[in-house]
């Protein structure tokens, strides 16, 4: 046997408190630069991209108008990313990652669903094309077929 001193019993919750705090901290760091940078994707999704997509020096050239369907599949890619990290940091209970993850991932589903109403409120103000035979004959009456016995009288 030893002369040495028995060890004194371990608490196993005072070990708990530094790395815990640790934790914390870069849970915090990841969910801030995370939120930060899907906001930045975001903002170029809805603000830059249409900006220079309709960006034209030339006042003579064909405008197109601005349509939230070209720009609502990379929103969503955004949304399903943010889905996917926020599930993620959940089963690694970084609990202040999850709760930025929700908040960018309500956002998200906010731009689409108001974007989505706006476009939808949009093309129904448009006022419908009208067939090509009326168009191309520049008159508003229906066009009137020729029949063989009408051609012979004329």
């Amino acid at each position: 046997m030893s002369n040495l001193p028995t060890a004194p019993p371990v608490d196993p919750l005072a070990y708990w408190d530094v790395p815990d705090r640790l934790h914390r901290g870069a849970d915090a760091a990841i969910g801030c630069v995370l939120m930060l940078l899907e906001l930045v994707a975001l903002a170029i999704c809805v603000v830059v991209w249409p900006f220079i997509d309709h960006f034209e020096l030339d006042s003579q050239a064909p405008q197109h108008p601005w349509v939230f369907w070209d720009y609502a599949p990379a929103i969503a890619v955004l949304g399903a990313v943010v889905v996917v990290v926020g599930v993620v940091a959940v089963k690694g209970r970084a609990t202040i990652t999850a709760v930025s993850q929700l908040l960018i991932a309500l956002l998200v589903a906010a731009v689409l669903a108001v974007g989505s109403v706006a476009q939808l409120h949009d093309d129904k103000r448009q006022p419908a094309p009208a067939p090509a035979g009326r168009a191309l004959a520049g008159s508003t009456e229906p066009a009137q077929e020729s029949t063989p016995a009408k051609e012979f009288e004329a």
